[in-house]
């Protein structure tokens, strides 16, 4: 898996410099609500962040496709309140290589689909006092599935909101059992981003 994230790397950059004059490429900017499916709390109580860049390219005049590479901080926490004075909060920062199939809909708007090739690189815990280094207790390959809605609102700016699913589990700590029928931790995560063409 390892070996596969760097090949496709190593595509992306090359279809991204060597390609330009076949490909639109663009800059994305986004923030993310997160959760972790399976480690007993519940709600996308974990924010964060998402940036990187795209390349993308026209099937017809209906189908794209396109293949983005960014940094996007995944997690979970859970809300502290005044009769509550526990805080946790679990960091997880993934280098991502999505790859994806747009289709435009109706006034200007699209679907996308696709997978999503990540490396967590560093993790923290923080129960209140800190964050620690929690890496060793994170898978560091992660495949994942998403899927969203966007719209164009022209040439250069378009929006959209995606949901992003792990299909392998993300921890090596065991939890609940889990909408695949098995008892691990999997990354469920929200994205609300503007993306930006330069042409």
């Amino acid at each position: 898996m390892r070996r596969i994230f760097i090949l496709a790397l190593i595509l992306f950059i090359k279809v991204a410099f060597v390609s330009a004059q076949y490909f639109e490429g663009g800059i994305i900017l986004g923030i993310t609500g997160s959760q972790m499916d399976g480690d007993r709390l519940g709600g996308y109580n974990k924010p964060g962040v998402a940036a990187g860049m795209f390349v993308q390219r026209a099937a017809s005049d209906k189908w794209k496709y396109r293949a983005e590479l960014k940094y996007v901080m995944k997690g979970a926490a859970k809300i502290t309140t005044k009769d509550d004075l526990e805080t946790y909060r679990k960091t997880l920062h993934y280098a991502e290589l999505p790859v994806m199939a747009i289709m435009k809909i109706k006034n200007k708007g699209f679907i996308e689909m696709g997978l999503a090739f990540g490396y967590c690189g560093y993790a923290t815990l923080n129960y209140g006092a800190g964050p620690e280094d929690a890496t060793s207790t994170v898978k560091p390959l992660e495949l994942s599935a998403l899927g969203g809605v966007g719209y164009q609102m022209n040439e250069k700016v378009s929006f959209n909101l995606r949901l992003n699913y792990s299909l392998t589990p993300v921890s090596h700590v065991s939890g609940n059992q889990t909408i695949w029928g098995v008892y691990g931790q999997f990354n469920n995560v929200l994205t609300l981003a503007v993306n930006y063409a330069i042409k």
